[in-house]
């Protein structure tokens, strides 16, 4: 018969057997785990590193997948202090032709650019077949920044500004830009920038309202009419432009997706606009189009639009803006195509210099005539079977008569969108190597589905 200190003693060991067994186990899972994580690793490394460089690898788990069935998985990006690098994000998209389109992707965490492209194996029915239209696709999209659109190639040069233009000097003088359409708050936004012996000397970031009554948003920032997160808009308007003079590149000021950037310090409002409108500001000071033929070019805008001079229309305000939206008129300030289902998709957003340039052809040309929607898609389609050497002209203009510049446009049949996405929310635009548009949308279609996944999952708000 067991004593009380027998049952004790045996309760002791039965439980350190059982503490021991637990250890052994958990040790021998923990080993299993570790050595399974490290064969992971290496694979992932294998097949991750090409798109993006890191230290090792984690699959991302979330609902928000579900909503993605082109996604077949997504994976976190880690450098050696682990701390996050990107994604990986592993899609196959099937065309509208039952094409498949096999990608691995890799995006920076930072800026939200496209570190590299992988082709994997598309199925028996791939829309990629030739590794060299690949790596002209792969080429054309890495280090782009998501959303991506495809860019109108024309460029306005004249015969005078060849040699400028093609150089990338700056041209003397005082270079201005304005938003097409005016913000929620009924704002314009507005860049100025003065050049002076090639580089940018002064620079100014601002914004009129649509209601006359509302001050410049800088000054209605300093008085508490309007505001931002952090400090007031004037103070950060301020510190983006004296940074860009710095680097004198919008370009440099790493917008990320949601349209902010961590590059300058105290500056938290979205940045887009002043990046779009610096660009255009720097193409008008390549081109020699100053801020008088700015404006001179945007009455005659409006003339046309409105069928009255701005001055007839009461739409300059008392500091001699012109205080237009062309919300209503999308037609004016985009290119379109029509694709298959007889429904024109806007492709790019051109400023007034370009808009311009488009009716004085027109005006030259005097004459009606245009292509019709099947000829405007086979010159940007191509064929794959049949590719040319020739390059665009460099000095080729906006055709009119192509949809997003003719006459028979309106804002009721052209969608001002690219994959579902606002114009205004695209990053990049970037030029279709010849032959290859089948090939490149597709794939812009991927990024820029990867794009609206980690919109949701990161709830950008843009």
């Amino acid at each position: 018969m067991m004593t009380k200190n027998g049952i004790r003693r045996f309760v002791f060991e039965t439980a350190v057997v059982m503490l021991i067994a637990a250890l052994v186990v958990i040790g021998g899972y923990s080993i299993s785990r570790y050595e399974e994580n490290k064969r992971n690793q290496t694979l992932y490394i294998r097949d991750f590193a090409p798109v993006l460089k890191a230290s090792s690898y984690e699959p991302l788990n979330t609902k928000i997948l579900k909503d993605y069935p082109d996604i077949k998985a997504c994976y976190l990006a880690y450098d050696s202090e682990h701390n996050m690098s990107g994604y990986v994000i592993d899609i196959d998209k099937v065309t509208d032709d039952n094409k498949s389109v096999h990608l691995l992707v890799g995006i920076d965490y930072e800026d939200s650019r496209v570190t590299g492209i992988r082709h994997v194996y598309d199925g028996d029915n791939p829309l990629i077949t030739d590794e060299t239209a690949f790596e002209n696709v792969r080429d054309c999209l890495v280090g782009s920044v998501i959303p991506v659109a495809i860019t109108d190639q024309g460029t306005v040069i004249d015969d005078d500004d060849e040699e400028n233009i093609l150089t990338g000097d700056l041209r003397d003088g005082t270079y201005y830009a304005q938003s097409m359409t005016a913000d929620k708050d009924g704002y314009i936004d507005f860049v100025e920038i003065e050049v002076t012996k090639g580089v940018i000397t002064r620079i100014q970031w601002d914004a009129f309202n649509v209601d006359p009554t509302t001050k410049l948003r800088s000054l209605s920032s300093l008085s508490g009419a309007y505001s931002v997160s952090g400090d007031n808009w004037a103070t950060q308007s301020y510190k983006v432009c004296h940074k860009m003079l710095e680097l004198q590149s919008p370009e440099k000021l790493a917008m990320k997706s949601d349209g902010t950037t961590q590059l300058v310090e105290g500056v938290t409002c979205n940045i887009r606009k002043f990046v779009q409108l610096a660009d255009e500001c720097i193409g008008n000071s390549k081109a020699a189009f100053n801020k008088d033929r700015y404006f001179e070019a945007l009455k005659n805008i409006v003339s046309r639009v409105k069928g009255q001079s701005a001055e007839e229309a009461g739409i300059i305000n008392e500091d001699g803006y012109i205080v237009i939206s062309f919300d209503d008129h999308p037609e004016v300030y985009t290119l379109s195509k029509t694709d298959a289902e007889g429904n024109k998709k806007a492709y790019a957003v051109i400023g007034v210099r370009l808009i311009d340039s488009g009716y004085g052809t027109a005006d030259q040309n005097g004459s009606d005539d245009k292509d019709t929607d099947q000829d405007i898609n086979d010159d940007i389609s191509g064929d794959k079977d049949q590719k040319t050497d020739e390059e665009p002209d460099p000095q080729a203009k906006p055709d009119p008569g192509e949809d997003g510049l003719n006459g028979d446009n309106s804002a009721t049949d052209l969608v001002g969108s690219v994959d579902d996405l606002p114009l205004a929310e695209i990053s990049t635009f970037v030029d279709v190597p010849a032959g290859y548009y089948k090939e490149v949308r597709s794939t812009i279609s991927s990024l820029n589905t990867c794009y609206k996944f980690l919109k949701d999952y990161l709830n950008w708000l843009v």
